[in-house]
């Protein structure tokens, strides 16, 4: 289709450039009084006319040419990503008929996942989770979760009186 989209062009690019010779021929014409009065203005407008309806042409043609150049050049891509797809969907077809055959091993044995160690205490089920900005807050709690208290005695202070 890009092929003969070019091929359009290339017969637009032909014909506007004879359009515009036979304009030229015509003007030059004109202007050393080989061809004057209605003739010469007929023959001009003429000339005109078909060279601006070449011009036209050549624009549309580059216009389909550009498109068909656009589509070729997308349908090349998505050719390639569909490609790309079936060679991983290959991949993954062909893993699982390996791990299904028992031809590799797994990453991790189902026996290391299982073994979990139990935890010591309650606190050591959340040391990972807490964050450090917490830590300091739990190491100021008592043994029964109550708030220790780590403030200084503060003096009192009583407000100005206005004036």
């Amino acid at each position: 289709m890009a092929e003969a989209s070019s091929a359009r062009t290339h017969e637009a690019r032909y014909a506007a450039l004879q359009a515009d010779q036979v304009l030229e021929k015509v003007r030059t014409a004109v202007a050393s009084g080989a061809l004057s009065g209605e003739d010469a203005r007929t023959t001009l407008q003429n000339a005109e006319r078909e060279a601006t309806r070449a011009h036209a042409r050549l624009a549309d043609a580059e216009a389909a040419e550009e498109q068909a150049l656009n589509a070729a050049m997308n349908a090349e891509a998505e050719a390639e990503v569909a490609e790309g797809m079936a060679f991983a969907a290959g991949d993954l077809v062909e893993q699982s008929i390996e791990d299904a055959q028992g031809l590799t091993e797994p990453t991790e044995s189902i026996e290391q996942a299982a073994s979990v160690q139990p935890l010591v205490n309650n606190a050591e089920a959340h040391a990972h989770d807490t964050l450090p900005e917490e830590v300091g807050v739990q190491e100021k709690q008592g043994e029964g979760g109550e708030m220790q208290d780590d403030t200084e005695d503060l003096p009192v202070v009583h407000g100005q009186e206005q004036v």
